[in-house]
């Protein structure tokens, strides 16, 4: 794959995970809340939903970061 392409790639996983970042952040503030219904009650979902966008976000930063080392030693 080209480098532009990769570059491409990257700052799209990157844009990704920073969203996931700011919407966990904003339902951990209670700026934003994600709530569900269960058996006729509204449950508040946002700790559950907004660990899982801390989770995902850093398995993406840490596949970014894997392709750095990758990319740094194939280049030396």
């Amino acid at each position: 794959m080209p480098d532009k392409a990769l570059q491409a790639l990257k700052e799209a996983y990157q844009h990704h995970v920073e969203w996931m970042q700011t919407h966990a952040e904003q339902l951990e503030t209670g700026k934003a809340q994600h709530l569900e219904q269960d058996r006729g009650m509204v449950v508040n979902k946002s700790t559950e939903l907004a660990e899982e966008f801390r989770y995902r976000a850093n398995n993406l930063h840490a596949l970014i970061l894997a392709y750095e080392a990758l990319a740094s030693k194939s280049s030396s």
